[in-house]
C-alpha cells in the first residue's frame, strides 16, 4: 500500500523506502568518475619497471582508472537522462537486503579496514602469506563460517591470483618473509 508523500511548500518530503535522492546518487556517479581520472593520472606518473614486461608499471592501474571512468560516466550520463521523471527522487533499484544478512557500515568499515591493513602488511609479510587471511576475513565478513570452505576459498583464489598476476603477466608479488624461499 502506497501512500502519497508529504509535500512541505514546495519540496517533497522523501520516504526512504520508496527511492534515493537523485542530487546524492549523482555526486556518486561523479565521485567515481573522479576517482577514476585520479588512478589514471597517479599511473601515468609512476616511473617505468627497471624489469620489462607485457604490462608496464601503471599500465594496470591506467586500465583499471579507465574503466572506472567510463562507468561513472555512464551512471552519470544515466542518472541525467532520468532525471526529468522526477526531480527529487530516484525509484529503487535491484532488490532488498535479504533478511539476516545486514549490508550494515559496520561490515562495510570492516571490509576497508581489512583491505587497508592489508595494503600496510603486504610488502613485509608477502602475497602468498597475507592473501590467504584477506580473502579469509572477507569471506568470514561474508558469513562463510565453514572453516573447510574458509580455507579451501581462501587457499584457491590465492593460488589462481599468483598463477595469473606472478607467472602468466610476471607482476613482481612481495615475497616478504618467503624471499630466501622463492
Amino acid at each position: 500500500m502506497t501512500t502519497e508523500p508529504e509535500r512541505v511548500g514546495e519540496k517533497r518530503v522523501v520516504d526512504r523506502a520508496e527511492g534515493m535522492d537523485k542530487r546524492l546518487d549523482l555526486s556518486m556517479a561523479i565521485v567515481v568518475t573522479a576517482f577514476g581520472i585520479f588512478l589514471m593520472i597517479a599511473a601515468s606518473l609512476l616511473s617505468p619497471g627497471s624489469i620489462a614486461g607485457p604490462i608496464g608499471t601503471g599500465d594496470v592501474a591506467f586500465i583499471t582508472g579507465a574503466l572506472t571512468v567510463l562507468l561513472g560516466l555512464s551512471l552519470v550520463i544515466r542518472r541525467l537522462l532520468r532525471w526529468r521523471a522526477d526531480p527529487q527522487l530516484l525509484p529503487t533499484e535491484g532488490s532488498a537486503d535479504v533478511p539476516g544478512y545486514s549490508a550494515s557500515l559496520s561490515r562495510v568499515g570492516l571490509v576497508w579496514l581489512a583491505c587497508v591493513i592489508y595494503t600496510v602488511v603486504l610488502p613485509w609479510v608477502g602475497f602468498l602469506l597475507v592473501t590467504p587471511l584477506l580473502v579469509g576475513a572477507l569471506l568470514w565478513l561474508l558469513d562463510v563460517r565453514r572453516w573447510r570452505h574458509l580455507l579451501l576459498l581462501s587457499s584457491i583464489s590465492t593460488a589462481a591470483l599468483y598463477v595469473f598476476f606472478g607467472l602468466i603477466l610476471q607482476v613482481r608479488l612481495p615475497h616478504g618473509l618467503l624471499e630466501g624461499v622463492l
